[in-house]
Parts: structure tokens; sequence; C-alpha cells
């Protein structure tokens, strides 16, 4: 299996998992806690599709290195008790390695 087919197959995945946390766990609007942790769950499973699917996310960044900033900063926010700020420092420490990471061209 090509390394597209793997990224599209766990965004599917992660994508999937976010809508039906959506329709059951994150169901009010009184626990924003929630919301960011499944929107964290769907931008991550977003990610992995655009970058399953189109070259040129995928030759500007190295979108695993997003997903995986946007899971740590989700984990460690929730740990904390401050998941919205821990999903904007997530996503930002993800984009610096994404961009820091990416493939150079010769």
């Amino acid at each position: 299996m090509s390394r597209s087919r793997w990224l599209r197959a766990g965004g599917g995945a992660l994508v999937l998992a976010a809508l039906l946390g959506f329709g059951t766990v994150a169901d009010d609007l009184r626990h924003v806690d929630e919301l960011f942790q499944v929107g964290a769950v769907l931008v991550s499973g977003l990610a992995l599709l655009a970058a399953g699917c189109s070259s040129f996310v995928s030759s500007r960044l190295a979108v695993p290195w997003l997903v995986l900033g946007l899971g740590a900063g989700t984990l460690i926010g929730t740990a904390l008790g401050r998941v919205p700020m821990g999903f904007g420092a997530g996503a930002a420490l993800g984009l610096v390695l994404a961009s820091a990471l990416r493939r150079r061209r010769p």
C-alpha cells in the first residue's frame, strides 16, 4: 500500500471518529473542551486526507507533524484543564514542525 493510501485511510478513519464524537460526546455547547477535543480529531483527519489526495499540500508541509502537534497539544491541554489553549499551542507547534521538517527539493 502506498503512502498516500495510508494517509487517506487514516484521515478517513479520523474524520469518521470525529463525526461520531460530535454526535455522541460533544453534542451540546456547554462543554467547550469536548468541542475542541473532537474538533482536533476532525482537523487532523482532514489534514491527513488533504495530504493523501493532494501533492501540493504534501510538497509544502510534512503533514503528519501537524497531526502530531495537534494531538500533543490537545493531550497536554486536557491534562492541564486548558483544552482551547492546548489546541492552539499544538496547532502552532505542528505548523512549525510541518514547515521545518518538510522535504527539500535539491
